[in-house]
């Protein structure tokens, strides 16, 4: 069956084992180097893919992504917030130790 196939136009790709959707676009050469693409008037090309999860397995997974990456984001936040609050106390400090005696 393979062997009534045009030659270049098979791909074989390998994707994770809970992969819900391929996005994909067409290029004429390696990324950088490529002068013409096909991305489906700039919406990609996507397939979904049944046997892997439920919609509703993938909208979950998505939403714990997100839900972590916003929390990580927090998290930075908040210590940036806290070092930058350090850093001004002691400059307050040291302001208050070196101001001039009247």
């Amino acid at each position: 069956m393979l062997e009534s196939l045009t030659p270049g136009l098979l791909f074989l790709v390998v994707l994770p084992e809970r992969t819900y959707v391929l996005d994909w676009v067409f290029a004429d050469g390696p990324p950088g180097n490529a002068r013409n693409y096909d991305n489906n008037g700039g919406h990609d090309f996507h397939a979904t893919l049944p046997n892997n999860m439920t919609v509703e397995e993938y909208w979950m997974e998505e939403e714990q992504r997100i839900y972590t990456r916003l929390q990580q984001e927090r998290r930075e936040r908040e210590e940036a917030i806290k070092r930058k609050v350090s850093c001004n106390r002691s400059f307050v400090i040291l302001m208050f130790l070196f101001e001039p005696l009247a």
